[in-house]
């Protein structure tokens, strides 16, 4: 959906076929560039509603808008690629108009900047990742969001808005413990510990994208294990990540210690 700092675009296919196929609700705390909310939920087959949430408010209102006002966001994003590289930067860098104008330059921004960082990243020096067919793709996935519900709240919040049974399922991809960058919202401020407490009460399946660390392992030491590669930068450099689980899984072989 969105080029975002820690996005699953490129493992989303690896981490989908772990996720329970019979659930009633799918709840995602920090949905970010929505990439496995909208692989995962293109097949609408596997649940009947689903929620999502995320503490920047400017993720917040990105959603929004796209649930809301799909078809008003694409026109205002369709007019942004008509402008130069140069008017865009500066539209982005003012940042000012409508919460659908805001979305719309909020979606720009993850384009034009690199690695889609939306703040302290410069802008690239060219739109080759901001096209008409990249457009076209949007306004596809934009319909896998028709029935969401979203919502701006720290993710204990949101999660304690509902009862939550075994026929639910639980995605989390919080912001990395271990990746010391200041690029996520109040990233410095997220407590790592207290979001491993919360998560081993839920009552439901759940999984959890996170750094292999020695950290992560210890606090979710009694869980299974996959180990995810992710290729990061431009040298394609391997860093291993682990999708944790408090369910089994048919594929024993991909659960490792």
């Amino acid at each position: 959906m969105l080029r975002w700092i820690g996005g699953k675009s490129k493992v989303t296919k690896k981490i989908i076929p772990y996720f329970p196929t019979h659930i009633s609700r799918y709840f995602e705390p920090f949905i970010g560039g929505g990439w496995v909310y909208s692989a995962f939920t293109a097949n609408s087959r596997y649940f009947v509603r689903s929620y999502a949430n995320d503490l920047d408010p400017a993720v917040y209102n990105f959603y929004n808008c796209v649930i809301s006002y799909p078809d008003i966001l694409l026109s205002n994003i369709r007019y942004l690629h008509s402008l130069n590289l140069e008017e865009l930067k500066n539209l982005c860098d003012e940042n000012k108009g409508s919460e659908i104008q805001k979305a719309a330059l909020f979606y720009v921004r993850s384009c034009i900047k690199f690695s889609g960082i939306q703040h302290k990243a410069q802008y690239m020096t060219n739109k080759s990742r901001f096209t008409a067919s990249k457009i076209n793709v949007l306004s596809d996935t934009m319909r896998h969001f028709r029935s969401l519900s979203i919502y701006n709240l720290d993710y204990a919040d949101f999660l304690n808005l509902f009862h939550l049974t075994k026929s639910d399922f639980v995605y989390l991809d919080p912001p990395y413990h271990d990746c010391n960058t200041n690029l996520y919202l109040n990233h410095n401020e997220f407590d790592f510990v207290r979001f491993a407490n919360f998560v081993r009460k839920l009552p439901c399946k759940f999984a959890v994208s996170i750094g292999d660390t020695p950290l992560a392992r210890e606090l979710f030491a009694d869980y299974f294990f996959v180990r995810i590669p992710m290729y990061y930068g431009s040298n394609n450099k391997i860093v291993d990540e682990l999708l944790i689980l408090n369910y089994t899984v048919s594929n024993q072989l991909l659960l490792l210690p």
